[in-house]
């Protein structure tokens, strides 16, 4: 069985644009303790409400109810940073500015908080997904460091 935050590489790494199933996939995996029940959320399950992607649970009668909205991490740059000072609040993030003559591509370059040794760095074509793209890197490295 492949490893959640390998699989997640792998998925955001093949990205075009922002996917809400991704979106999900994040939230389930790194839950907010003050958005939703840190109980549940392994029973959780991906869905759309409207416009907006959300994850609920069954209950025992068989209905389901809602849980949380799921933030727009690979569409919304705010979302995104979010997490990432979530999950990682020692790290400080800069960014390269697109470079259309070269790659045209959006880099991060993740650092500790007092900008020495480097945590992980990612290229991507939008910046949300290179910053959700350098956060996974980071936590599959500290998870392979342990």
């Amino acid at each position: 069985m492949n490893d959640p935050l390998v699989e997640l590489v792998e998925r955001v790494t093949a990205l075009t644009g922002p996917d809400r199933e991704i979106d999900a996939m994040l939230f389930a995996a790194f839950p907010d303790p003050d958005r939703v029940d840190l109980a549940t959320v392994k029973k959780m399950r991906a869905g759309s409400e409207g416009d907006g992607t959300v994850l609920y649970t069954r209950t025992d009668e068989g209905g389901s109810f809602f849980i949380a909205a799921v933030p727009a991490y690979t569409a919304s740059i705010e979302a995104a940073l979010a997490l990432m000072e979530r999950m990682l609040p020692e790290s400080r993030c800069w960014f390269a500015a697109r470079q259309a003559d070269e790659t045209g591509e959006y880099s991060i370059d993740l650092r500790h908080g007092n900008g020495t040794g480097k945590l992980a760095t990612a290229s991507h074509k939008t910046f949300p997904l290179a910053i959700i793209l350098a956060l996974l890197r980071a936590l599959s490295s500290q998870e392979a460091s342990k």
